[in-house]
């Protein structure tokens, strides 16, 4: 049965750190091999994923095996989606869940979501968190911020991130972060106006072109 693991450290390795560094040996990969409604897409990446935590912070590392890579967003909570990009989506306790998305250069777009019913705004409930809040968040890339034109040919990147606990509990709340606690979530792969758009899930999705869908997170357990 499919599951994600969060491997408790006593100090986190630099965000830097490869994802096959020998410190992180131990920590089993989860592979995003659904994609979203089983739909065939004419390019899919490979990508793999290992999430760790001490402490006080949250550690997420993505490996990507792709094409068609674009990075032109810039801004804070920009549409990053639209890039080469990778996301978490996250809930920590019962008031809510994060999305962290962050295209290929390493710009974040990150929101607090208490009720995800589409509107013209965005969502019936939810706060985008404060760019002083993303600032704290060390964010680590092996491309360059900006990635235009796309890059046809296949290329692997990785993307590793930082987030404090305290950020979180701004938004959440106090919740448990100790061995045997678990949230609930699911890892995101999308491409959406590069030449080959994709959409990749962890846990599948088999309803709605959507992934702000938290009745399809599962399990994260900290081990």
């Amino acid at each position: 049965m499919k599951k994600i693991t969060i491997a408790k450290f006593d100090k986190l390795p630099s965000v830097e750190t490869d994802f096959f560094a020998d410190v992180l040996d131990n920590i089993s990969p989860f592979t995003l091999n659904e994609t979203l409604l089983n739909q065939k897409f004419t390019h899919t990446p490979i990508v793999s994923a290992k999430l760790l935590l001490a402490e006080d912070t949250l550690q997420v590392k993505f490996h990507v095996v792709d094409k068609y890579i674009k990075s032109e967003v810039t801004e804070f909570n920009g549409p990053v989606c639209t890039d080469s990009c990778v996301e978490l989506f996250f809930a920590v306790n019962d008031q809510g869940y994060f999305n962290i998305e962050i295209n290929a250069g390493g710009v974040v777009h990150s929101s607090f979501i208490r009720d995800c019913t589409r509107t013209e705004q965005g969502f019936a409930d939810f706060t985008f968190l404060r760019k002083e809040d993303l600032e704290q968040m060390e964010i680590a890339s092996t491309l360059p911020k900006v990635v235009s034109p796309e890059i046809a040919k296949k290329q692997i990147w990785q993307l590793s991130y930082n987030v404090p606990f305290s950020v979180l509990k701004k938004y959440a709340g106090e919740f448990s972060h100790g061995v045997g606690d678990v949230w609930r979530g699911n890892l995101y792969k999308c491409a959406d106006n590069t030449s080959h758009p994709h959409w990749l899930t962890y846990y599948p999705i088999s309803e709605g072109f959507n992934f702000h869908q938290p009745k399809y997170f599962a399990e994260m357990i900290i081990e």
